[in-house]
């Protein structure tokens, strides 16, 4: 450990941007995949300041001037995109390293730590896929706040007043990336309380400022999220996992708690992952799955509490992890339950966790265990973004690993009407109506798939069925095929009289 300690800081930042760019590097081929046009190519306000000021596509502002560089620089080829996914990742590495070594941590543990971060397959979502960079700078202003807020806390006079204005104005960045960032002042506080001796405390020794920015966080909460209890809400995970037994809030409950199984099967086994992942609702009063999620959730709390000041550093890990899943811990009922993209701002905590556990046993079989783990997930991961290399690739792949998900089985329905293999794209859209009768973008493709195919009546059918429904999501679409409506049913009444 010695040896990696005398090694300047600056060659270990350029070894995780180095270690970025080779397991990584394969995604620059990748194409545009999953929500990539709708949110880069196709969205006007990621093109001028002017498109961007009037805002038609409203969102995250910071990740839309991000795209701008880039559609200046590249235009609309994915590669230069890419190439700044890269860059934020590695950066966040960097960044990481950095927090962890002015926690405490020994460089070798902390170098580690941070590999664990970049190199986990469940950040492929993250990176190789454009439309998710949202993560990658929601993370960057998050660290970059932090560091800001210890530099503050180790300084005096006015610098102090500097640092912490400048994470105030990190944090906002932060939000104004990804809203799961919320709680990201929470974890100054943490800080504050666990390393920071109380005569120089700064948010603690404020409680009215500490009451007003709960208060305006609370405030902002109730109000982006007002309404979103109600049982028409639950329509829209309901829906989406084909559960109709009922409206009431448990089965959601009990599914939110089953995916924090999932998640922790996901991080210590992150095989078999996909852009979408079925839940399955249940209004069982007693199901295992979502009594073992509380239980490590319960487990995960006390390890918090209990070591708070024997562990502080254990503390501090599980703190991030537990503050930065909370937004996306499916307290608010939203349609995706469960994605990889929602641990990107999580696993720091998870690698916080590893150096502390190097830091505390450390041996030389530790370590040589722990590079061939990391070994292990680098290959993982190398794979992983090849399947990201196309929207063929992609749901080909999704559909072998979680046929059960009616949204895999359209994804992978799109992508055979891009190949024109139509036929092929009816048979998922029937099974991913089986799955889910409530898919509504299955019925607006099978439409069409069904008009290409010359089956009019088949068509009418499904788009009939979609435009009857598809107004709240799909306004847009559900006009079109509204005026085409009129059409269709000409032709297929001509058709039944030639009959």
């Amino acid at each position: 450990m010695q040896k990696l300690a005398d090694i300047p800081r600056l060659y270990l930042f350029l070894a995780l941007l180095g270690v970025t760019l080779l397991v990584y590097g394969n995604t620059f081929r990748n194409d545009w995949t999953y929500d990539d046009r709708y949110v880069v190519v196709d969205n006007p306000d990621t093109h001028s300041l002017a498109e961007f000021a009037r805002n038609q596509y409203p969102g995250r502002p910071v990740r839309e001037l991000s795209y701008m560089v880039d559609y200046k620089l590249f235009g609309t080829n994915p590669a230069g995109y890419h190439a700044q996914q890269l860059f934020w990742h590695g950066l966040n590495g960097c960044l990481l390293l950095a927090v962890f070594l002015k926690l405490g941590v020994g460089p070798l543990p902390a170098f580690l730590g941070v590999l664990l971060f970049l190199l986990h397959p469940l950040q492929v979502e993250s990176v190789a896929n454009v439309g998710h960079r949202k993560e990658l700078l929601a993370l960057f202003f998050s660290l970059t706040a932090f560091l800001w807020y210890m530099k503050g806390m180790a300084s005096g006079g006015r610098s102090r007043v500097l640092f912490v204005v400048l994470a105030t104005l990190a944090c906002a960045g932060a939000l104004l990336s990804n809203v799961s960032t919320a709680f990201m002042p929470l974890i100054l506080v943490l800080y504050e309380y666990l390393f920071v001796p109380a005569e120089r405390r700064f948010l603690l020794h404020r409680p009215l400022l500490l009451a007003c920015a709960a208060m305006t966080l609370l405030g902002t909460t109730v109000y982006h999220y007002r309404g979103m209890f109600s049982a028409t809400q639950l329509m829209a995970p309901y829906t989406k996992n084909g559960f109709t037994d009922s409206l009431d809030h448990f089965p959601y409950y009990m599914g939110a708690l089953k995916v924090v199984v999932l998640y922790a099967g996901k991080i210590l086994m992150p095989l078999n992952l996909a852009p979408e992942y079925a839940i399955r609702f249940s209004s069982d009063r007693l199901q295992p799955g979502a009594l073992a999620g509380a239980a490590l959730l319960v487990l995960l709390v006390f390890c918090v509490v209990w070591n708070a000041s024997r562990q502080p550093l254990l503390t501090f890990a599980g703190g991030w992890f537990l503050l930065m899943y909370l937004p996306v811990a499916n307290i608010v009922p939203i349609s995706y339950m469960m994605a990889d993209r929602y641990m990107y701002t999580c696993l720091p905590g998870i690698a916080l966790l590893a150096s502390w556990v190097l830091e505390r046993w450390h041996s030389k079989a530790l370590v040589a265990g722990s590079c061939s783990l990391l070994l292990v997930l680098a290959l993982l991961t190398v794979r992983q973004n090849r399947f990201w290399l196309t929207e063929h690739t992609l749901w080909r792949h999704a559909v072998q690993v979680n046929p059960d998900s009616s949204y895999v089985q359209s994804g992978v329905a799109d992508s055979y009407i891009l190949t024109g293999d139509f036929a092929t794209a009816r048979d998922h859209l029937r099974k991913a109506l089986e799955l889910n009768r409530f898919n509504l973008k299955a019925y607006l493709t099978l439409g069409r798939v069904e008009d290409m195919l010359g089956n009019p009546e088949a068509a009418l059918k499904n788009y009939e069925i979609f435009q009857a429904y598809g107004d709240a999501e799909f306004p847009v679409a559900t006009a079109q095929v509204r005026n085409y409506l009129p059409y269709l049913r000409e032709k297929v009444r001509r058709l039944s009289g030639q009959k």
